[in-house]
Parts: C-alpha cells; structure tokens; sequence
C-alpha cells in the first residue's frame, strides 16, 4: 500500500536513481513511466538556489513528486521535479 504525504502519495519500494556529477555537485535522476525526474535538491544546488516544497508549489502538481530513493546507501522520502520545463518555471517562479 502507499502511503501519502502532503496530497503526494509515495511508493512502497524505494527506487534506485542514476547519479550524475557535474563539477563535483550530485544529481540523481530517475526514469518513471517514461519521464524523468530529478531531485528537487539535486538541481537547486546546480542552479546556485535552494529548491524546497515551497518554492516547487509553483509547479504544476504533475511536475513535482515525493519519492523514496536509495541515496548514498539509505532509503531517504525525496522531492523530484519533472525536467518538462519544471527548471524553466522554477527558475522564473523565483525571480518573480
């Protein structure tokens, strides 16, 4: 059964994402139904920016989910945004 976290429901088994390092800066990213996915916190880092639940609220609510991830060695709850224009909306989302 999955459970459900703030209107977003979570799966029971944890997924393994791909990890990506850029200048030494991680990335994890994860293909589910064909679309990808990255973490929220993963990207935001990238970007120079903090990308919390807060500021993804601003995204459509099909473009951000909480999923649970093997990360480094542990089962962590993750918040993932889409990469369909999910950067692009957020960026500006934070600008405004």
């Amino acid at each position: 059964m999955a459970t459900k976290r703030g209107g977003v429901h979570l799966g029971n088994t944890p997924h393994t994402p791909t990890l990506f390092i850029r200048q030494k800066t991680h990335l994890h990213a994860l293909r589910l139904q064909g679309q990808t996915w990255f973490c929220a916190r993963d990207l935001g880092h990238l970007m120079g920016m903090f990308l919390d639940e807060y500021r993804t609220r601003k995204l459509a609510p099909d473009q951000r989910k909480n999923l649970l991830l093997v990360r480094y060695g542990a089962t962590q709850e993750t918040l993932m945004v889409s990469e369909d224009n999910a950067m692009v909306e957020t960026v500006v989302g934070v600008n405004e």
